[in-house]
């Protein structure tokens, strides 16, 4: 089964791209798996069937979809893609690469490669099969670059290459050292006290607690100069992964749960620790292991060719059980994003869970989720316990044949008792190196496969934040046979029409028809349209966003409130006068809120605005958009859960708004349709005039 690659998922869903992955490994294709899921459109929901086939269509496959009732019947043709039937009616993407003898052998994304019983696997099948063949013998060239580790490691040895030869000078005057200290013994015995000579005697003891203490301290030294470097290393990377996940589009956080997303940020401990950690530590690691290594065979150079024996036996179980600690840090990583995302969820309902009296039933799936984690993570555990209990006894039984071998030779008069103490001191500088670059496996591992995973995160491309710039004062908003589709699916199409200031213009239809999705399309949030949207002459998706979201500011329907101040909610780090946001406080009867609380405007908010209600949170949320002088303004639903008073008084400021702003207002409510000048009716053929302005 080695000449089958396996490809695991990243993600709860993202079987199908996986699989596809590791079909075009089979033909010698390597294509990364995010390019993949981008092709796929991969989600929460997983991967849409036809979509699937349009992606292969895309890498330059032969793909269709074929109903087959028996698995043994399938034997051409092959490798396949199998639709199985899932967990929760979630269908599950699996390959089926060979068909033998009742045997099947089956790459699935969620597990490994692995031989199976045909009815084991016929039990769970759909009855779907896609079939796929390259539609040219030359091998993809991959259009995504590749989240290389070594590359990595390379670019930060390259920055910080002073503070590393710091070190790398470190362990060799630590090395040398203890070379010294064991030559100290080998002199102390053979000619110092065999002579008994107090006087040399003190002196050498006084020569070697000097090496010690210098051993010690530039030990502590060196110790401290990594901790330093690492500490570089990490805020740098760290650093790189917030700036990432800022700048990230916005679908990339409706495709993958909270958990998800969180667990990548996690996974770059793994590298961070590889590049500042493993690595630096590896170096000296190396150089002890040349430098003692020398020394032992100058000292003894049978005894040297003697410890290829314990190295060969660390080597062997290292190939061993590298397999097994790959599969199981990959499954560690994925389970820990599962708890995760269920720990996320289970929190941000807890109001639902509590009212619905359901404690009990979410409890059970935490401690279900986190028992699946710890006994995966207690039999890793175990498995790295055996390896080490193999390694230690290799160990022990190797210097036990050195003593047994070493008191032979001192009998017989072939060795002395020094040269048999300086060997047993030196063999630590060679072959504890040797063992720790071995155990570095399991670091190792997890880096690749933390590696793998955060590619994913890092290589997706970023929003165009550096377009084109509009910076006319007189803006007009123009659709022109705007479409959107979502998973295959027409969401609405034709839709045509222009906004112009000087009116406040009303978006409505029935629930799930699409305008929230409109109001994300006009806000610059989603670039993967159909049609045409421009902001004056350029197109919108080709305007930076940053000068895009100086001139248009949506405001959501689960806007949020941080946790700081009244006023640094309001402000936000912009240049603001504190007496234009009391006025506009003021105009939008948010005053009086704010004048009820302890600290008036220093009053700290609560997580996402606890302390207060949601048409509350609305007024603040409103007040904060107003505040950065927007000339387009997308309100959606953001009155529905205001009392009259307040939202009368938000309609009225919106009447004084829209002379210099264009105000969009997607609404049920009738009572903020009648303020509306235009009233739009969006259905999936378009736009439909219900109210238009009386000066038309």
């Amino acid at each position: 089964m080695r000449k089958f690659k396996f490809v695991r998922q990243t993600g709860n869903w993202d079987c199908a791209p996986a699989c596809l992955s590791m079909v075009s490994l089979y033909y010698g294709r390597e294509i990364s798996l995010n390019y993949l899921s981008k092709l796929c459109k991969t989600d929460l929901s997983g991967t849409n069937v036809k979509q699937l086939k349009v992606a292969c269509q895309e890498i330059e496959f032969f793909a269709s979809w074929k109903k087959e009732s028996n698995i043994e019947k399938i034997q051409n043709n092959l490798p396949v893609i199998l639709m199985l039937n899932g967990i929760n009616n979630q269908y599950h993407f699996v390959v089926l690469f060979k068909v033998k003898n009742g045997k099947c052998i089956i790459g699935n994304p969620a597990t490994k490669i692995e031989k199976l019983n045909i009815d084991t696997i016929q039990k769970e099948y759909s009855g779907y099969t896609l079939f796929l063949k390259p539609q040219t013998k030359d091998g993809f060239i991959d259009r995504e670059k590749k989240f290389s580790l070594s590359q990595q490691v390379y670019e930060m040895t390259t920055k910080y290459k002073l503070r590393i030869t710091i070190v790398f000078a470190f362990s060799v005057l630590i090395t040398t050292l203890g070379i010294l200290s064991a030559k100290f013994y080998t002199v102390l015995f053979n000619q110092i006290i065999p002579t008994g000579n107090n006087i040399l005697l003190w002196s050498s003891v006084v020569g070697i607690l000097t090496i010690t203490l210098g051993k010690i301290i530039f030990e502590l030294i060196r110790q401290f100069m990594i901790l330093k470097l690492s500490q570089i290393i990490d805020i740098q990377i760290v650093s790189k992964a917030y700036e990432k996940i800022i700048h990230l589009p916005l679908k990339y956080f409706f495709v993958r749960s909270g958990g998800e997303i969180l667990s990548r940020i996690d996974d770059t401990s793994h590298v961070r620790e590889l590049i500042s950690q493993t690595f630096v530590t590896s170096i000296m690691d190396i150089i002890l292991m040349i430098g003692g290594g020398f020394a032992i065979y100058f000292n003894n150079p049978i005894l040297f060719f003697s410890t290829f024996l314990p190295i060969s036996l660390y080597v062997l179980t290292y190939k061993i059980f590298n397999r097994v600690f790959k599969r199981y840090n990959e499954e560690i990583m994925e389970k820990n994003a599962i708890q995760n995302s269920l720990t996320i969820e289970v929190i941000e309902s807890i109001e639902d869970m509590k009212t619905l009296n359901q404690e009990s039933y979410f409890l059970e799936k935490l401690k279900q989720k986190y028992f699946e984690l710890t006994d995966c993570s207690r039999r890793y555990g175990q498995i790295i316990s055996l390896q080490q209990t193999i390694q230690s006894g290799i160990r022990e039984f190797y210097q036990l044949g050195i003593y047994i071998v070493g008191a032979i030779l001192i009998m017989k008069k072939m060795w002395s008792t020094g040269e048999l103490i300086a060997f047993l001191s030196l063999l630590p500088y060679f072959v504890d190196p040797v063992e720790r670059l071995v155990q570095v496996q399991g670091k190792l591992n997890s880096a690749f496969v933390a590696a793998n995973r955060v590619s994913e995160f890092f290589l997706t491309p970023e929003e165009n934040r550096k377009g084109l710039i509009v910076d006319q004062e007189k803006i007009v908003l123009s659709l022109n046979q705007l479409s959107y589709e979502h998973n295959m699916k027409k969401v609405f199409e034709s839709v045509t029409c222009e906004f112009k200031v000087g009116k406040i213009f009303g978006i409505t239809g029935v629930s799930g028809i699409g305008k929230t999705t409109l109001a994300k399309i006009l806000a610059g949030l989603y670039d993967d349209y159909g049609g045409s949207v421009k902001l004056n002459t350029r197109e919108l998706k080709n305007i930076g966003k940053d000068s895009l979201r100086e001139k248009i500011v949506y405001v959501g329907q689960n806007a949020h409130l941080f946790s700081v101040s009244v006023m640094e909610n309001l402000v936000l780090g912009r240049s603001i006068e504190e007496s234009k946001v009391r006025e506009l406080c003021e105009q939008i009867n948010l005053d009086k809120v704010i004048e009820n609380l302890p600290l008036k405007y220093s009053t700290l908010i609560q997580e996402n605005g606890k302390n207060f209600s949601s048409g509350q949170r609305q007024r603040f949320v409103l007040a904060r958009a107003v505040l950065g002088n927007p000339q387009i303004l997308i309100l959606d639903e953001t009155t529905a859960n205001l009392d009259v008073v307040s939202e009368r008084s938000i309609l009225t400021y919106l009447n004084y708004l829209k002379e210099y702003t264009i105000v969009i207002f997607i609404t049920h409510r009738q009572s903020a349709l009648v303020n509306c000048d235009i009233i739009y009716e969006l259905s999936k053929e378009g736009l439909v005039h219900v109210k238009k302005d009386k000066s038309e």
